[in-house]
């Protein structure tokens, strides 16, 4: 009897790898990723209309379809969810992130072409060459591999989704104006209004507590907030407009124990008199 030998078909090219009926499919495959120097994750491995079981023999594998079977002929197609990273550029602007991203997604883009391009070589060789049980299992195989390649569409977009998510939220940050800060609520304070800061700028404020957007109660000159529990919260307001104006905006907020003002322009505030009026919990500004 001739010695095992799996084909393995990537691409239209065939390759052979000897093995023994005892040798592990995983390490099979491998021995094919490693003589044309790819890692093993970056393809899918389809035999009789299903993925390929690392877990089994070549003699548990093969004889599945044949119990004579002393050679196997495996459909290998590219699969790139080993990548972890995915970008594009946006409408024409550039995008400030490391450039091997975009090749990356070049290289999915790629490598996603290039397997549609060995379904339609499996379609050609069904069409003239295979028998009704070839061709059964040749759809079965292209059915898997079109699964894949939609879910690698699918988790390209996700990716991408994220990074321009991500590229939006950076540059939003780099132009918002805010003030940050720590406040400290006492279990006697539960459930009541306390004031976190006065104006009557109310045009364009938005108050973000513990990274959540937060609608404020807000009484004449006052904007306050009935917290449910004590305890530290971080905040952040917002401005979306140019503020001059921040008389006693602080004024009487005894809760207050910090606060950032690294990220707010004081350029064009003309009065600031009295700001921080009582605010005798303020350890740092």
């Amino acid at each position: 009897m001739s010695e095992p030998t799996v084909f393995f078909t990537l691409d239209g090219v065939k390759i052979k790898i000897q093995c023994s009926k005892d040798d592990n499919m995983k390490d099979i495959c491998q021995k094919f990723s490693s003589k044309i120097r790819k890692k093993l994750s970056s393809f899918v491995f389809l035999y009789g209309g299903s993925q390929v079981k690392f877990d089994h023999t070549f003699y548990n594998q093969a004889t599945k379809i044949d119990k004579s079977n002393n050679q196997m002929n495996i459909l290998v197609y590219r699969n790139d969810e080993d990548e972890d990273e995915y970008t594009c550029p946006k409408c024409g602007e550039k995008i400030p992130i490391d450039t091997k991203k975009i090749d990356v997604i070049i290289e999915s883009n790629n490598s996603i072409k290039e397997t549609i391009n060995g379904i339609k070589l499996q379609l050609d060789n069904i069409i003239k060459n295979s028998l009704l049980n070839e061709v059964n299992i040749q759809l079965k195989n292209i059915c898997v591999l079109l699964n894949n390649i939609n879910q690698n569409i699918n988790q390209n977009s996700d990716k991408l989704r994220n990074l321009l998510k991500d590229f939006s939220n950076n540059n939003d940050s780099k132009n918002k104006c805010f003030i940050k800060g720590v406040l400290d609520i006492k279990a006697n304070e539960i459930n009541n209004s306390i004031t976190l800061f006065n104006t009557n700028f109310n045009n364009k404020i938005e108050v973000i507590l513990n990274n959540e957007k937060v609608k404020m109660i807000q009484e004449e000159n006052k904007w306050k907030y009935k917290f449910n529990k004590d305890g530290k919260y971080t905040f952040e307001i917002v401005f979306k407009d140019i503020i001059t104006d921040l008389n006693e905006f602080f004024s009487q907020c005894s809760n207050l124990i910090s606060l950032d003002f690294s990220n707010f322009d004081t350029s064009k505030v003309t009065n600031m008199s009295s700001m921080f009026n009582e605010c005798n919990s303020i350890k740092e500004i």
